[in-house]
């Protein structure tokens, strides 16, 4: 566990029973989360469970967000701006994933999931009613017997008249009194926010302390309403009653939040809501890719690629695809995104080192390769940007193998590429330092 209270880290390890306590969801959401691969079989025996996620995992029992691995409670506890950071990450992965899938360039991401966004996004709108309304009252205006409050044409109308030689007295005077007072959607307000804060744990206090006045008017209001009134079919009657008499735009508005969430936190259903990725090496991918900029060149344009050739002819496979790959003054600068924590020991195996090795041999002799590298995070622990951290290389007999040049680990620091991905602006000099790796 980190320093957030409801958070986790992906790639942490444990049994079932484990899972639930941490996870504080049913156990049946146990099972649809492996199902859905987002726990998945440790190898070993034991039956303990890897968490192979990313983002926000909640049912009607409760939530939990899982950070990303590069967050080692060890080095430094994971704070609110961080997992504000992540969430942005994801929504942005998102809307560039949907504009990929509508363009026919990737297929589909069945490794993200959508569907728990809606809590996050009905808490945001519900506090922001509050914020600018409070919660909801009713006007009443009374009418009453008070000199203070005179208004002429109702005392004209209803006062008893009183004729005098010198004029007209009246023996009661009337007035309207407007007073405000909490209504029963308040209570459906108040009801719901509440709810949203605590179900969303550690995300909703990004935006807002438990100490926060409209939290502390929301405990107040419902420690004053008779418990009959909170009931949840109380409830869906006051919601219902609105909608049909709610007639000012900002109301119907608030009424339509509060239906959405009693459609949403179902009392028996335990319905398991999912915000964010159970791949999460592809939003890296992505990450890396804006953090470098724009590709101007394929693999294709400067290497061979491979085929098969049968009786009736050759059949081209699938081209190499490096995922960051450009031009320079110098040559061709080429490297993949790594979701490793090199810190931990975690580093490239054989089939990556083999397959960055052909993209830099297939190359053709007149096109010199002058950056070859794995992209890893690293903690923004550090002073650099990015740095070389290690490299991979061939060996024979423990001597290194010279017909292969090593192939460099570059370290990039994590919020820095958050901040590019975010702002869409790419990390300066990154190809630069790149290219001065040979």
């Amino acid at each position: 566990m980190v320093g957030l209270v409801g958070t986790l880290i992906e790639g942490d390890t444990h049994s079932v029973p484990e899972w639930q306590g941490l996870l504080k969801v049913e156990a049946s959401s146990i099972t649809k989360l492996v199902n859905r691969n987002v726990l998945k079989k440790a190898p070993g025996a034991g039956g303990r469970y890897r968490m192979d996620f990313v983002g926000l995992i909640s049912d009607t029992n409760g939530s939990a967000f899982v950070l990303p691995k590069v967050f080692d409670p060890a080095r430094r506890p994971a704070n609110s701006g961080d997992l504000l950071r992540v969430i942005r990450c994801i929504q942005l992965f998102e809307r560039r994933s949907a504009r990929n899938r509508r363009s026919g360039n990737v297929a589909e991401t069945d490794f993200l999931f959508t569907d728990g966004e809606s809590l996050i996004s009905l808490f945001l709108s519900l506090l922001s009613w509050t914020r600018d309304h409070g919660l909801h009252v009713n006007d009443r205006d009374s009418l009453v017997t008070d000199p203070a409050i005179i208004d002429w044409l109702e005392t004209v109308e209803r006062g008893m008249a009183l004729y005098f030689p010198h004029g007209l007295a009246f023996a009661d005077a009337y007035g309207w009194n407007k007073s405000r007072s909490h209504s029963d959607l308040a209570v459906v307000q108040a009801t719901a926010l509440l709810d949203l804060y605590n179900s969303l744990n550690s995300i909703s206090h990004i935006w807002i302390s438990e100490y926060d006045a409209i939290i502390e008017a929301c405990k107040d209001l419902l420690a004053d309403t008779e418990a009959d009134v909170q009931q949840r079919q109380s409830l869906k009657q006051v919601v219902l009653e609105a909608d049909l008499h709610a007639t000012k735009d900002h109301e119907r508005w608030l009424v339509s939040t509060l239906r959405q969430w009693l459609e949403k936190r179902v009392p028996d259903g335990h319905a398991l809501s999912l915000y964010g990725v159970n791949a999460f090496h592809v939003l890296w991918e992505d990450m890396c890719r804006v953090a470098f900029g724009a590709s101007e060149i394929s693999h294709t344009e400067f290497a061979s690629q491979p085929n098969v050739t049968r009786l009736e002819g050759k059949i081209s496979l699938a081209p190499q695809r490096p995922d960051l790959i450009a031009s320079v003054p110098e040559g061709i600068v080429i490297a993949d995104a790594k979701w490793y924590r090199y810190w931990r020991g975690d580093y490239p195996g054989t089939p990556d080192v083999t397959k960055q090795l052909m993209y830099e041999l297939s190359a053709s002799p007149s096109t010199p390769i002058v950056g070859n590298a794995f992209i890893v995070p690293v903690p923004d622990d550090g002073a650099a940007v990015f740095e070389t951290i290690g490299h991979v290389g061939m060996e024979s007999d423990g001597i290194a193998d010279t017909r292969f040049r090593p192939i460099a680990i570059v370290g990039v620091q994590w919020n820095k590429a958050v901040d590019c991905y975010v702002s869409g602006v790419p990390l300066p000099t990154f190809r630069e330092f790149l290219a001065s790796l040979r």
